[in-house]
């Protein structure tokens, strides 16, 4: 009995082959995942961990100055005299800072930009990841509703995605 046993024992080491290259895909994956980020590795490096966006709204207070990166799509672009506002509807990001599908939009956020932003670029459903810094929040109605905005001023990068 105790040789059948050991004999199982040798045939389940050969199953550690299949196992070596799924553990080696999957690391490979999540490289090349990492590598292919819209943000680059400094910017990360200072964002806060991802927080929920409706916690971000909510204690927007508490996150004043911090930095987060966010994702979704254009709903709107405003040049003023010297700044852009982007308005966007919020989406949670995927592996690579993807911003995902607008049916799982948990809000909206504004992006606040020194300097112009030409709109045919950054233009409505523009799918966009921006790093920023929380610098408070915003009320707009619409229709009967009252939203509460987050709003960020956006480091230096904002990237759009094709």
């Amino acid at each position: 009995m105790l040789k059948n046993f050991k004999d199982k024992r040798r045939t389940s080491n050969n199953d550690v082959a299949p196992l070596g290259y799924l553990i080696s895909l999957i690391i490979l994956t999540w490289m090349v995942t990492i590598s292919c980020s819209v943000i680059s590795h400094q910017v990360r490096s200072e964002a806060d961990p991802p927080v929920p966006f409706q916690t971000l709204i909510r204690d927007a207070d508490k996150f004043l100055g911090h930095t987060v990166i966010l994702g979704g799509y254009i709903l709107e672009t405003k040049n003023l005299e010297s700044e852009t506002i982007l308005k966007v509807l919020q989406t949670p990001l995927r592996l690579g800072e993807d911003p995902d599908l607008k049916k799982r939009s948990e809000g909206r956020f504004m992006v606040h930009h020194n300097g112009f932003l030409d709109p045919e670029v950054y233009s409505k459903n523009q799918v966009i990841t921006v790093a920023g810094r929380v610098i408070g929040t915003a009320v707009e109605k619409i229709g009967a509703e009252q939203l509460r905005y987050l709003k960020i001023e956006n480091l230096p990068v904002v990237k759009l995605q094709e």
